[in-house]
């Protein structure tokens, strides 16, 4: 097996947290008008393209993984599974641009 050192998982972690907080952030503006219910600005993406320019694609799949995962929590099963989806399959088209 492949060791994972202790920085990449707390910048990991970090970047985690500001994604966190970006969309704790997002959550709390009124939605937009003239677009599609539930439709957000996506500000917490900004923490996912970081985490793939600057680590890797695994730590930018964990980024999306744990904001699932708070969306779970604050929003609701529907939400979760938006969020999942969508910060996956964003995640690995940015990889294969950057590729």
């Amino acid at each position: 097996m492949k060791k994972i050192s202790t920085v990449k998982i707390t910048q990991t972690a970090m970047i985690s947290a500001v994604a966190l907080v970006l969309s704790y952030i997002e959550m709390s503006l009124p939605d937009m008008p003239f677009v599609l219910p539930g439709m957000k600005l996506g500000l917490s993406n900004i923490a996912t393209m970081f985490a793939l320019t600057a680590m890797s694609l695994p730590s930018a799949l964990v980024v999306c993984v744990v904001k699932a995962v708070f969306a779970l929590l604050m929003r609701g099963f529907t939400a979760f599974l938006m969020s999942l989806c969508g910060g996956v399959l964003s995640v690995i088209a940015m990889y294969l641009v950057m590729k």
